[in-house]
């Protein structure tokens, strides 16, 4: 109803999330609309990168969460996304950097120790994988995160019947 409200706009982003999931037709242009009314908002900044990520522009998605990080650094959901966007394009010593931040600022985010223990499953580090798949597991309010990390973490200790177990 208020063209020149810059929250207005991301709710029109995120309705365009929800109508278009597969596509998000449209939900790029209303939150880089939103920025441009308020370019000092963290939330639009977050989730214009999480548009950007799923569009596959990893480098733009990575500039607006910095951006949004530079305005909020306490956002762990923001340094979450980033450790995710490094594991996709396998960085993982920053991935593990990233989910380490955001783990500091909120130790109850139990998909930052399944993604964690992912990366580190993938570095060779499988205690370390299975410490964080557990802790995913003893903080989770929904334990899906953490059962299929720790399914994924017994196979690649090669137990294998274990892993099938949680399946």
């Amino acid at each position: 109803r208020d063209s020149t409200s810059a929250d207005a706009w991301m709710a029109h982003g995120y309705m365009l999330v929800a109508r278009h999931p597969r596509t998000l037709t449209g939900s790029r242009a209303a939150f880089e609309h939103a920025l441009a009314l308020d370019s000092s908002n963290a939330e639009a900044w977050h989730q214009y990168g999480s548009v950007l990520s799923y569009l596959a522009d990893d480098s733009g998605a990575l500039v607006a969460y910095n951006k949004a990080l530079g305005l909020e650094p306490q956002r762990s959901a923001t340094l979450l996304l980033i450790g995710v966007l490094h594991y996709r394009e396998r960085r993982l010593a920053e991935a593990v950097s990233a989910l380490d931040s955001a783990l500091a600022l909120d130790p109850l985010m139990d998909v930052a120790y399944a993604i964690r223990a992912l990366v580190k499953s993938r570095l060779g580090d499988l205690l370390g994988a299975l410490d964080d798949a557990q802790a995913a597991r003893r903080v989770a309010e929904n334990p899906l995160y953490a059962e299929a990390t720790l399914a994924v973490g017994e196979a690649a200790r090669g137990d294998t019947a274990a892993g099938r177990a949680r399946t």
